[in-house]
């Protein structure tokens, strides 16, 4: 497991600390658009766009972080 998780590191050009804010930053980003889409599911009128746009920012960010 050790060997795999420096392998990603290595990967991707990161050091532990820099993947760990990373990684914790777009989970947080991914909390946010779970809350709109479910706000949005229970009050159509309310965040039309939000969860959507949050999700495309994040496949874009992530496309671009691939080696």
């Amino acid at each position: 497991m050790f060997w795999s998780a420096k392998q990603h590191l290595t990967e991707n050009n990161m050091t532990y600390i820099q993947h760990l804010r990373f990684a914790v930053f777009y989970s947080f980003v991914c909390l946010i658009a779970s809350i709109c889409l479910l706000v949005h599911a229970i009050f159509p009128g309310w965040l039309q766009t939000t969860g959507s746009d949050l999700v495309k920012t994040l496949s874009l960010v992530f496309r671009k972080s691939q080696p």
